[in-house]
């Protein structure tokens, strides 16, 4: 799995984690602006979670397609503030 920073703020703690559909990649997010942090999750050649969440107080989940599958594989203990599913399926 891979990630990437579609937007850095270091002055926020909010995180909005995003998980693709299948063959995403950050370039088709890139027109995206946000004053939160976000982060792309794509490319589920493995299911490696190697991410500290911890560093945010507010977390929320966009997941599209595939990546509702994944996400709701494995991140579980997470708490989030708000969850969305697009055209997905568990």
């Amino acid at each position: 799995m891979k990630y990437e920073f579609l937007c850095k703020n270091p002055d926020s703690k909010k995180l909005i984690v995003v998980f693709g559909g299948f063959a995403s990649h950050s370039s088709h997010f890139s027109h995206l602006k946000s004053d939160k942090n976000v982060i792309l999750f794509y490319d589920y050649e493995n299911f490696d979670l190697n991410f500290d969440f911890k560093a945010f107080d507010e977390l929320f989940l966009i997941a599209f397609s595939m990546g509702v599958c994944v996400a709701n594989r494995l991140l579980k203990e997470l708490n989030f503030k708000q969850k969305i599913a697009i055209n997905g399926t568990n």
